[in-house]
Protein backbone atom coordinates (compact mmCIF):
# COMPACT_ATOMS: atom_id res chain seq x y z
CA UNK A 1 0.00 0.00 0.00
CA UNK A 2 1.69 3.59 -0.72
CA UNK A 3 2.57 5.79 1.49
CA UNK A 4 -0.23 8.56 0.58
CA UNK A 5 -3.24 5.48 1.38
CA UNK A 6 -1.94 5.12 4.33
CA UNK A 7 -1.87 8.52 5.24
CA UNK A 8 -5.38 9.78 3.50
CA UNK A 9 -6.86 7.32 3.78
CA UNK A 10 -6.48 5.20 7.12
CA UNK A 11 -6.88 1.67 7.80
CA UNK A 12 -10.44 1.17 9.22
CA UNK A 13 -12.04 -1.28 6.95
CA UNK A 14 -16.18 -2.20 6.69
CA UNK A 15 -18.38 -3.63 4.20
CA UNK A 16 -19.21 -2.02 1.33
CA UNK A 17 -23.05 -1.97 2.43
CA UNK A 18 -21.66 -0.52 5.52
CA UNK A 19 -20.17 2.57 3.74
CA UNK A 20 -22.71 3.04 1.89
CA UNK A 21 -25.06 3.13 4.79
CA UNK A 22 -22.70 5.05 7.29
CA UNK A 23 -22.65 7.94 4.41
CA UNK A 24 -26.50 7.92 3.98
CA UNK A 25 -26.86 6.34 0.24
CA UNK A 26 -28.17 3.75 -1.10
CA UNK A 27 -26.19 1.00 -3.09
CA UNK A 28 -27.53 -0.51 -5.93
CA UNK A 29 -23.92 -1.91 -7.59
CA UNK A 30 -25.08 -0.81 -10.97
CA UNK A 31 -27.77 1.64 -12.79
CA UNK A 32 -30.86 0.68 -12.22
CA UNK A 33 -34.57 1.65 -13.50
CA UNK A 34 -35.21 3.10 -9.68
CA UNK A 35 -31.71 4.81 -10.24
CA UNK A 36 -32.76 6.42 -13.19
CA UNK A 37 -36.17 7.63 -11.60
CA UNK A 38 -34.23 9.02 -8.18
CA UNK A 39 -31.45 10.65 -10.71
CA UNK A 40 -32.75 11.44 -13.77
CA UNK A 41 -29.62 13.60 -14.82
CA UNK A 42 -27.13 10.35 -14.24
CA UNK A 43 -23.52 10.82 -13.84
CA UNK A 44 -21.77 14.02 -15.74
CA UNK A 45 -20.79 11.52 -19.01
CA UNK A 46 -19.66 14.67 -20.70
CA UNK A 47 -16.50 15.20 -17.98
CA UNK A 48 -12.87 13.99 -19.55
CA UNK A 49 -13.12 11.04 -17.74
CA UNK A 50 -16.43 9.46 -18.04
CA UNK A 51 -16.32 10.09 -21.93
CA UNK A 52 -13.46 7.29 -21.94
CA UNK A 53 -16.30 4.72 -21.02
CA UNK A 54 -20.02 3.98 -20.52
CA UNK A 55 -22.13 2.76 -18.03
CA UNK A 56 -20.97 -0.87 -18.53
CA UNK A 57 -17.82 0.21 -17.18
CA UNK A 58 -19.41 1.73 -13.67
CA UNK A 59 -19.83 -1.08 -10.25
CA UNK A 60 -20.16 -0.18 -6.53
CA UNK A 61 -22.51 2.55 -7.58
CA UNK A 62 -24.18 4.47 -4.52
CA UNK A 63 -26.04 7.92 -4.14
CA UNK A 64 -27.75 10.36 -2.53
CA UNK A 65 -27.50 13.68 -0.51
CA UNK A 66 -24.19 14.30 1.27
CA UNK A 67 -24.26 17.15 3.71
CA UNK A 68 -27.43 18.54 1.37
CA UNK A 69 -25.78 18.03 -1.86
CA UNK A 70 -26.63 15.39 -4.43
CA UNK A 71 -23.43 12.89 -4.74
CA UNK A 72 -22.75 9.56 -6.54
CA UNK A 73 -19.86 7.37 -5.61
CA UNK A 74 -18.58 4.68 -7.42
CA UNK A 75 -15.73 2.69 -9.17
CA UNK A 76 -15.03 3.38 -13.01
CA UNK A 77 -13.19 0.28 -14.65
CA UNK A 78 -11.58 1.76 -17.87
CA UNK A 79 -9.39 -0.89 -19.84
CA UNK A 80 -7.16 2.33 -20.00
CA UNK A 81 -7.16 5.76 -18.91
CA UNK A 82 -4.78 7.94 -21.37
CA UNK A 83 -3.94 10.14 -18.38
CA UNK A 84 -2.87 7.42 -15.91
CA UNK A 85 -1.98 4.54 -17.82
CA UNK A 86 -1.12 2.37 -14.68
CA UNK A 87 -3.97 3.07 -13.12
CA UNK A 88 -7.26 2.76 -15.43
CA UNK A 89 -9.76 1.61 -12.77
CA UNK A 90 -10.78 4.53 -10.98
CA UNK A 91 -12.57 5.20 -7.28
CA UNK A 92 -15.00 8.34 -7.61
CA UNK A 93 -16.78 10.88 -6.23
CA UNK A 94 -19.22 13.14 -8.10
CA UNK A 95 -21.36 16.30 -6.38
CA UNK A 96 -23.90 17.76 -8.73
CA UNK A 97 -25.27 21.30 -8.48
CA UNK A 98 -27.31 23.87 -10.67
CA UNK A 99 -24.89 25.47 -12.32
CA UNK A 100 -22.98 26.13 -15.55
CA UNK A 101 -19.62 25.97 -15.06
CA UNK A 102 -17.34 25.87 -18.62
CA UNK A 103 -14.78 22.53 -17.66
CA UNK A 104 -11.75 22.61 -15.96
CA UNK A 105 -9.60 19.82 -14.99
CA UNK A 106 -6.96 19.72 -12.01
CA UNK A 107 -4.50 16.59 -12.47
CA UNK A 108 -1.00 15.89 -11.58
CA UNK A 109 1.62 17.15 -13.65
CA UNK A 110 3.50 14.44 -15.78
CA UNK A 111 6.79 15.18 -16.83
CA UNK A 112 6.03 16.84 -20.23
CA UNK A 113 3.55 19.27 -18.75
CA UNK A 114 5.91 19.80 -16.08
CA UNK A 115 8.61 20.67 -17.85
CA UNK A 116 6.26 23.59 -19.72
CA UNK A 117 4.86 24.66 -16.14
CA UNK A 118 5.58 28.61 -15.65
CA UNK A 119 3.82 28.74 -12.20
CA UNK A 120 6.75 27.99 -9.82
CA UNK A 121 4.53 27.39 -6.58
CA UNK A 122 4.23 24.35 -5.17
CA UNK A 123 0.64 24.04 -6.22
CA UNK A 124 1.87 24.71 -9.89
CA UNK A 125 4.53 22.62 -9.57
CA UNK A 126 1.99 19.61 -8.78
CA UNK A 127 -1.02 20.63 -10.34
CA UNK A 128 -1.81 20.64 -14.28
CA UNK A 129 -4.86 23.00 -14.96
CA UNK A 130 -6.56 23.02 -18.27
CA UNK A 131 -9.96 25.31 -18.63
CA UNK A 132 -11.55 26.71 -21.66
CA UNK A 133 -12.76 29.30 -20.13
CA UNK A 134 -9.37 31.34 -18.43
CA UNK A 135 -12.35 33.13 -16.48
CA UNK A 136 -13.34 30.14 -14.95
CA UNK A 137 -9.74 29.03 -13.78
CA UNK A 138 -9.41 32.73 -12.13
CA UNK A 139 -12.46 32.77 -10.39
CA UNK A 140 -12.30 28.55 -8.93
CA UNK A 141 -9.08 28.42 -8.36
CA UNK A 142 -8.12 31.00 -5.21
CA UNK A 143 -5.43 31.09 -3.37
CA UNK A 144 -6.81 29.36 -0.70
CA UNK A 145 -7.80 26.42 -2.46
CA UNK A 146 -4.35 26.08 -4.65
CA UNK A 147 -2.68 26.06 -0.51
CA UNK A 148 -5.33 23.66 -0.12
CA UNK A 149 -4.98 21.93 -2.63
CA UNK A 150 -1.09 21.67 -2.68
CA UNK A 151 -0.80 20.06 0.59
CA UNK A 152 -2.89 16.78 -0.30
CA UNK A 153 -1.05 13.77 -0.49
CA UNK A 154 -2.91 11.46 -3.06
CA UNK A 155 -2.83 11.80 -6.61
CA UNK A 156 -6.59 13.44 -6.67
CA UNK A 157 -7.73 14.25 -10.24
CA UNK A 158 -10.31 16.90 -10.17
CA UNK A 159 -13.02 17.87 -13.00
CA UNK A 160 -15.49 20.65 -13.32
CA UNK A 161 -18.06 21.27 -15.82
CA UNK A 162 -21.79 22.15 -16.15
CA UNK A 163 -23.44 21.48 -12.88
CA UNK A 164 -20.93 18.78 -11.57
CA UNK A 165 -17.85 17.91 -9.35
CA UNK A 166 -16.00 14.85 -10.36
CA UNK A 167 -13.12 13.71 -8.09
CA UNK A 168 -11.38 10.55 -8.95
CA UNK A 169 -8.13 8.20 -7.88
CA UNK A 170 -6.64 5.23 -8.30
CA UNK A 171 -9.22 2.19 -7.73
CA UNK A 172 -9.29 1.88 -4.02
CA UNK A 173 -10.91 -0.73 -1.51
CA UNK A 174 -14.63 0.60 -1.19
CA UNK A 175 -14.48 0.61 2.21
CA UNK A 176 -11.85 4.07 2.20
CA UNK A 177 -14.80 6.15 0.12
CA UNK A 178 -15.80 8.14 3.25
CA UNK A 179 -12.66 9.86 3.29
CA UNK A 180 -12.36 10.79 -0.60
CA UNK A 181 -16.23 12.08 -0.06
CA UNK A 182 -15.25 13.99 2.66
CA UNK A 183 -12.59 15.79 0.40
CA UNK A 184 -14.35 16.13 -2.39
CA UNK A 185 -16.97 17.90 -0.08
CA UNK A 186 -14.05 19.88 1.23
CA UNK A 187 -13.39 21.41 -2.36
CA UNK A 188 -16.88 21.91 -3.43
CA UNK A 189 -17.13 24.18 -0.14
CA UNK A 190 -13.85 26.05 -1.58
CA UNK A 191 -15.30 27.16 -4.50
CA UNK A 192 -15.32 30.87 -4.14
CA UNK A 193 -18.42 32.80 -4.16
CA UNK A 194 -17.47 35.21 -7.45
CA UNK A 195 -17.36 31.55 -9.01
CA UNK A 196 -20.57 30.79 -8.16
CA UNK A 197 -22.32 34.10 -8.83
CA UNK A 198 -20.52 34.07 -12.43
CA UNK A 199 -21.72 30.70 -13.09
CA UNK A 200 -23.77 29.39 -10.80
CA UNK A 201 -28.04 28.74 -11.62
CA UNK A 202 -29.09 28.30 -8.52
CA UNK A 203 -28.90 27.77 -4.64
CA UNK A 204 -25.08 26.60 -3.58
CA UNK A 205 -26.92 23.16 -2.75
CA UNK A 206 -28.60 21.75 -5.89
CA UNK A 207 -30.51 25.04 -6.60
Amino acid sequence: MSDWTNNFFGGDESPLGTVASNLGLRLIGEPTRGYQEDVPRGLPWALPLLAQGSEADLSELMYGSFAGVDMQAFRFNLVTYRDDASSPARSCVAFAFDAAFPTLTISPHNRLSLAQERDRSPFGQRYRVLGHDPDVVKLVLSDDLRVWLGRLTMPLRLELGGGSLLGHVPAQPPERLANLVQTMYRIYLQIPDDAWNRFGTGSRANG
